[in-house]
């Protein structure tokens, strides 16, 4: 899809200019090792990218063995780490991705684990998104990282119901995001994003197990 790294950070950092974001390429010889590519931020977000190249591989295989420097993956393990913060009921901690560009499209990877010979399952992880040629010159980039670089847990009551805690969700994560309570209320509902809660299971996969356990039906 891209002749070379070059041009895919080239086209990477595009679609955050466009997008409304400010960017810094932060990986220089100064840097420590395994230090990512490139800094990004809006209104309250920021996060740490990796970009990649690999034009041997395809959205569809089924895994891809990813080019890690040495420290790459250990800075990002440490980052998830360290910024683990509890506010109240509210916890979140943030990861820093790896995107790839390969033939066909490309594959964004949010760094969760330490990947051994440097192999990525991309095709059932939950942490991997492909995107094809078409889906990646039309995604939001930043949009997307906004939603997807910070997890978010909220401690589960027993009187809770399913609307009682997606809006106690959708308050706390806009108080600790700065984001419009309205804005969260709408992308609960009208997106799949992984936000992990107490049990485990993203917030998709645990608002099921709710309605299953509780006994309530969803409104859609």
């Amino acid at each position: 899809m891209y002749i070379s790294e070059k041009s895919f950070s080239a086209a990477f950092v595009r679609k955050l200019k466009n997008g409304g974001a400010d960017y810094y390429r932060v990986e220089t010889g100064s840097t420590c090792c395994g230090f990512p590519d490139i800094y990004a931020t809006l209104k309250g977000w920021d996060c740490f990218v990796e970009l990649k190249n690999d034009s041997k591989a395809l959205v569809d295989d089924y895994w891809i063995k990813v080019d890690w420097r040495p420290g790459q993956q250990a800075f990002a393990r440490k980052y998830l780490y360290n910024t683990k913060v509890h506010h109240g009921e509210l916890h979140y901690y943030k990861y820093t991705w790896t995107f790839v560009a390969v033939s066909d499209g490309v594959v964004a990877i949010r760094m969760d684990d330490i990947y051994h010979d440097r192999k990525v399952d991309i095709q059932t992880s939950v942490n991997v998104w492909r995107f094809g040629i078409r889906e990646w010159r039309e995604l939001d980039l930043p949009h997307f990282l906004c939603w997807n670089t910070c997890v978010c847990n909220v401690q589960i009551k027993k009187e809770d119901t399913l609307e009682t805690y997606k809006e106690r969700f959708a308050n706390m994560y806009a108080s600790v995001f700065h984001m419009s309570v309205d804005d969260v209320r709408n992308h609960i509902a009208n997106y799949y994003v992984n936000l992990a809660t107490t049990n485990g299971y993203d917030l998709s996969r645990w608002l099921c197990r709710f309605i299953y356990n509780k006994g309530v039906e969803a409104q859609h």
